[in-house]
C-alpha cells in the first residue's frame, strides 16, 4: 500500500506577503534534499506559479480538471526543470473559479492525497474565502506567513482565527446550539464580541462536559506555523512575533515561530527572471533559513533539539484557572506581559520561561534599582507609583 504523502498549506490571508515564496522556497528545498515534492498553484482566481518555475506553457490546470470531471487528476501533473518536483498550475485569470462548492473541495483534497509523492506544497490564493480555509484545514501542517507590517499582522491574525472557527465548526456539526455559539463570536476583528475562545470553551463545558473536552481538546492540539518574510533587523522579528502573542492571547493557541526569510533583492530578481535554480542556490541567508526550517520541523532532522520543547507549551487557559497555586509558584510563561518582555536573551512567546528563578528575580530588581518605570515591573514588585 502506498504511503500518502505528507501535505503543507501556505496561506496567511493577505496578497503580496511572500506566500507564492515561501512554498516555492520550501518545495525547492526539500527536493535539493532527495525529497519528491508536487508542488500546487491553489490560487483559482490569478494562478503564477508556473512562470516562476519557468514552465511558460503550462499543460492542464485544475481549471480544465474543475471544468471537466471525466479529466484523471495525475494528468494535471507538469514536469519542472527541477528535479524532484512537480508543479500541477492553479486557474489563471479564470472566472467563477475561485468559488467552488464544497464537494469538489473534498474530492480534491482526496487526490492531493493519492499522489505519488514524498510531500504536496499547496500555495493558497490571497484572501479569507472557504477555499483557502478548508485547503489549510486539510492539511498535515499548515504555514501562515506574515510581514512585519501592521495589515499583514491584522490579516493573518484573522486568517487563523477564521480557520480556527471553520475547524470548530466542522467539528461541532451535529450541535447547532455550539454552531450558535461560535457564530456569536465568529468576528476575527473582536470589534463586536471580545470574548476569549476559553471562554466559550467553558460554555460549552458547563452545558455538556463531554462536548467540553472535545472542544478543549480541538484547540490544544490546534498549531499552525509561522513564518516571517522580508526581514531586516531583529526588531522587525520582534514586530512580528506580536502575532504569536496575540493569537496565544486571545485565541488560547499555540502560534509554533519556525523562522524567517530576510529581505533579499537578489530572490525577486531571480523569480522575475523564471530562475528557480537561484533561488536557494545562493550561500546567503535565505537558503540558509530556508533549509534550517524544512530539516528541522518538516523532516525533523535536527538531533539537538530538545525533544519536550514542542510539549513545553501550556495554553494560557489551562495557566490562568490554576486557582490552587500561589502566584510565586506559577510557573512563568513567556508573553508580551513579562516585565522584561524586549529586553530578554531567553525570550522566545508561548513557551515555559526558561531563565532560572535567581536570575529572574535578580533582573526585576536590576530594573527596579535603575529607575525603570516599567508599570509592568512596579506591579511585579508590588511598587506604588508616587
Amino acid at each position: 500500500m502506498a504511503i500518502q504523502p505528507q501535505i503543507i498549506a501556505v496561506g496567511g490571508g493577505k496578497g503580496g506577503v511572500g506566500k507564492t515564496l515561501i512554498s516555492l522556497a520550501t518545495s525547492l528545498a526539500l527536493a535539493e534534499l532527495g525529497k519528491t515534492v508536487t508542488l500546487i498553484d491553489a490560487d483559482l482566481g490569478g494562478a503564477n506559479l508556473h512562470s516562476m518555475l519557468g514552465v511558460h506553457t503550462p499543460g492542464k490546470s485544475l481549471y480544465d480538471f474543475f471544468r471537466n470531471k471525466d479529466i484523471d487528476f495525475s494528468s494535471l501533473i507538469t514536469p519542472t526543470p527541477v528535479p524532484n518536483l512537480n508543479l500541477i498550475c492553479g486557474a489563471p485569470g479564470a472566472i467563477g473559479m475561485a468559488n467552488i462548492h464544497y464537494w469538489e473541495k473534498l474530492k480534491t483534497i482526496r487526490l492531493f492525497r493519492q499522489l505519488n509523492s514524498d510531500f504536496v506544497v499547496v500555495d493558497l490564493g490571497a484572501g479569507t474565502s472557504l477555499n483557502e480555509i478548508d485547503l489549510f484545514n486539510a492539511s498535515h501542517q499548515g504555514i501562515v506567513v506574515a510581514q512585519p507590517e501592521p495589515p499583514a499582522i491584522q490579516e493573518c491574525y484573522n486568517f487563523i482565527k477564521l480557520t480556527l472557527f471553520r475547524r470548530l465548526h466542522m467539528e461541532f456539526m451535529d450541535t447547532p446550539w455550539v454552531l450558535r455559539l461560535l457564530d456569536e463570536c465568529g468576528d476575527p476583528t473582536h470589534n463586536r464580541d471580545h470574548r476569549l475562545i476559553s471562554t466559550l470553551a467553558e460554555q460549552v463545558r458547563a452545558h455538556d462536559i463531554r462536548l467540553g473536552m472535545r472542544f478543549y481538546r480541538l484547540i490544544n492540539n490546534y498549531t499552525p506555523h509561522l513564518i516571517l518574510n522580508q526581514i531586516q533587523n531583529k526588531e522587525e522579528i520582534m514586530d512580528g512575533l506580536s502575532l504569536q502573542i496575540a493569537v496565544q492571547d486571545l485565541l488560547r493557541i499555540k502560534l509554533e515561530f519556525w523562522g524567517y526569510l530576510p529581505n533579499d533583492h537578489e530572490i525577486y530578481k531571480s523569480i522575475r527572471s523564471s530562475r528557480p535554480d537561484a533561488i536557494i542556490s545562493s550561500s546567503g541567508d535565505v537558503r540558509k533559513n530556508i533549509i534550517k526550517i524544512v530539516k528541522r520541523f518538516i523532516l525533523h532532522e535536527d538531533k539537538n533539539r530538545d525533544k519536550s520543547e514542542k510539549n513545553s507549551f501550556v495554553p494560557l487557559l489551562d495557566f490562568l484557572t490554576r486557582q490552587d497555586k500561589k502566584d510565586d509558584d506559577m510557573d512563568r510563561i513567556c508573553s508580551i506581559e513579562c516585565p522584561l518582555w524586549g529586553k530578554c536573551d531567553y525570550q522566545e512567546g508561548g513557551l515555559y520561561c526558561r531563565m532560572p528563578e535567581n536570575e529572574y528575580r535578580a533582573k526585576i530588581k536590576q530594573a527596579a534599582t535603575r529607575g525603570d518605570r516599567d508599570d509592568r515591573i512596579r506591579n511585579h514588585l508590588g511598587i506604588r507609583r508616587n
